[in-house]
């Protein structure tokens, strides 16, 4: 898994002065004694309090979360846990994203900007009481901290963690390489608008349907301007505090846009499924193993819809001396009846060559009553 972003990580990891060292289930990065923590306080992998709440049958789980009676001790837990002097965020943040993942039963968790990998910590600490689940922490600055901190924690949380000193730029573009679709991702990197906006919207583009994006620093103008301008293009995303109307725009800095006590972040939630509405959408370029590509199928949602779906298709192959590029169009009556919608290209789309890779990228736009929607992304054939 993630061959080469491993190789990518690995190199950058010994360019910072680490030697790896490897175990059959993981591999750890180490530097020499001096450069690491003479010793980092760590509590054992024990269970810790966590409230259970019903995400498939409530759209916006925080409120239940925060008046379970389970949720104080989970807040005392990681207030009081010595990971909590290495981090930039409160018990009731780390508390928060601990029952997430929990409720979740994340696979994936990734976090952007690891610091200290308190955090971290308290995240793979959830993992480890799901009993599965890997967490993918990023932090182009990290690579001479964030190791010489992860090896004094307890073998159990060391086997749900993989460091990458990357930049978010650089781990999202290898996480879609590989098909990676992580459940909750943690926005906590450059503050600033631009590059928190992106950040929002790479986890957006991979997450799963039905999962979290938590973003640290609302007090602060970027991430919150990032934000509330991401949620007002996407109205289908649920802001589990308030609705973007309900905040003031006319301070860079204010601690009074916060929804959650002692914290100082924004959680919003991802819709069901996907809408295709009458503004062109792509789910991003996708390997393909042929030359040709026939069409595509479509799974709906229950909400079925009639109008006409049009489908644009671009296919490149690249070779070791040429690049060629191929879009093809097709539209198609959708009447309502059927949760499978197929579009075919006629003539098939076709690739002439030998080439090294070939992508194909499906555009999907919508004309009907209201937005067609998917439970999955396209499927090609």
């Amino acid at each position: 898994m993630l061959r080469f972003l491993k190789s990518l990580v690995l190199r950058a990891i010994r360019s910072a002065g680490y030697e790896v060292t490897r175990s059959p289930d993981r591999q750890t990065a180490v530097q020499s004694p001096e450069a690491n923590p003479s010793r980092v306080e760590v509590l054992p992998a024990n269970d810790v309090p966590s409230a259970s709440v019903a995400l498939d049958q409530i759209a916006n789980p925080l409120p239940a979360i925060m008046q379970s009676p389970e949720y104080p001790a989970t807040v005392a837990f990681f207030a009081g846990n010595p990971a909590s002097l290495r981090s930039l965020v409160s018990g009731d943040t780390q508390a928060l994203l601990f029952t997430l993942i929990r409720n979740l039963q994340a696979k994936c968790v990734v976090e952007i900007g690891s610091f200290q990998c308190g955090t971290a910590e308290a995240m793979c600490r959830a993992l480890h009481s799901n009993g599965d689940g890997v967490l993918f922490t990023v932090d182009p600055f990290g690579a001479e901290r964030a190791p010489g901190i992860i090896r004094w924690w307890p073998d159990e949380l060391q086997a749900h963690v993989r460091f990458f000193p990357l930049s978010s730029a650089d781990f999202f573009m290898e996480m879609e390489r590989e098909g990676l679709h992580p459940d909750l991702v943690f926005v906590d990197g450059n503050h600033d608008y631009e590059f928190a906006l992106f950040d929002i919207q790479c986890a957006a583009r991979r997450l799963t349907r039905g999962g979290f994006i938590v973003i640290d620093n609302i007090s602060q103008s970027g991430p919150f301007l990032a934000a509330v301008d991401f949620l007002r293009a996407n109205p289908d995303w649920i802001d589990c505090g308030r609705s973007p109307g309900d905040y003031s725009v006319a301070k860079a800095f204010d601690k009074a846009r916060i929804s959650f006590h002692n914290t100082d972040m924004m959680v919003l939630r991802a819709p069901a499924t996907w809408a295709v509405n009458g503004r062109p959408m792509t789910f991003g370029e996708q390997p393909w193993r042929s030359n040709v590509v026939h069409g595509l199928h479509l799974a709906l949602a229950s909400e079925l819809r009639t109008g006409v779906l049009s489908v644009q298709c671009v296919v490149r192959g690249f070779g070791a001396t040429e690049h060629v590029e191929i879009a093809a169009e097709a539209d198609c009556e959708v009447d309502g009846q059927s949760p499978i919608v197929s579009a075919s290209f006629e003539p098939p789309i076709m690739l002439q060559g030998e080439f090294i890779r070939v992508g194909v990228e499906p555009w999907l736009l919508w004309r009907g009553d209201a937005p067609l929607r998917l439970i999955e992304p396209p499927s090609l054939h």
